[in-house]
């Protein structure tokens, strides 16, 4: 996907100077313009500071999260985004569906810190509140966010809007970037999802390929049997067919010949 390159200029929603100097009630007042300015209009949902909007069977999801490292007087916070389609968790993890899942659902390739997004920057940023800092500032930071949101974070989002733009990002995403064997694991599920075979094969076969990869790695030698035994579940569970005991028993044959 291409994302435009538009740079910020300046403020262009005014908002009521923040009445407090208590910097976990100005970021709350933030948290709330932004989302009345950027999200509520396109009706996205709120549960605590995760932002949703559900498409089924795909839900967009807009998180802001605090570092850990706040204490009195100053507070930080960046922008994460995914996208979750519906039937991950139950399948892979064979528990009950998240009504509103969290960040922590959506695989690594389908998220995104909303500033990687930007041609200009492409890296983590961690806006500040300090109790130092001029009330003034805050409406610059708020038209900063929804200018972010409505530039990069909302087109990314709705970018996603089938199985097969997921497929297609996820596996260029997967060429281009180290993906570990659990992500190939939620790769081959969305294909089952999806109903692309083929491709949820390929994707099952990359996950033993990638942990076979980590055999010599001495922190995974014990934990390998444990995770093939988990592909192998999963794979007669979502493609019975593709013979994942077979194929694991070739993949271990060639690597021992190589070694």
């Amino acid at each position: 996907m291409t994302l435009t390159r538009v740079k910020f200029s300046g403020s262009e929603h005014k908002v009521k100077a923040m009445p407090t100097q208590d910097v976990k009630e100005r970021f709350r007042l933030i948290v709330r313009e932004v989302f009345q300015k950027a999200l509520r209009p396109r009706q996205f949902k709120r549960k605590g500071i995760t932002f949703y909007r559900q498409l089924p069977p795909i839900i967009q999801l807009v998180n802001i999260q605090s570092s850990v490292w706040n204490a009195p007087g100053h507070h930080s916070f960046t922008i994460n985004l995914g996208i979750y389609r519906s039937g991950l968790v139950q399948v892979l993890y064979q528990r009950a569906e998240p009504q509103i899942p969290s960040l922590a659902s959506v695989p690594l390739p389908l998220s995104s810190r909303i500033t990687r997004l930007d041609a200009d920057l492409q890296k983590d940023v961690w806006w500040e509140i300090r109790d130092t800092d001029p009330l003034e500032q805050d409406e610059r930071l708020i038209s900063e966010l929804v200018w972010r949101l409505e530039q990069h974070g909302i087109p990314f989002l709705e970018y996603f809007d089938s199985d097969k733009k997921i497929l297609e990002y996820f596996e260029e995403y997967c060429v281009k970037h180290p993906c570990g064997v659990l992500e190939m694991e939620q790769f081959a599920v969305l294909a089952y999802l999806a109903e692309d075979m083929d491709r949820c094969r390929w994707g099952l076969e990359q996950a033993v390929r990638r942990l076979l990869q980590r055999a010599n790695d001495h922190e995974w030698v014990e934990h390998i049997p444990n995770w093939l035994k988990e592909i192998s579940d999963l794979a007669n569970r979502i493609y019975p067919e593709a013979n994942m005991d077979q194929t694991l028993f070739t993949l271990n044959r060639d690597k021992d010949q190589r070694e």
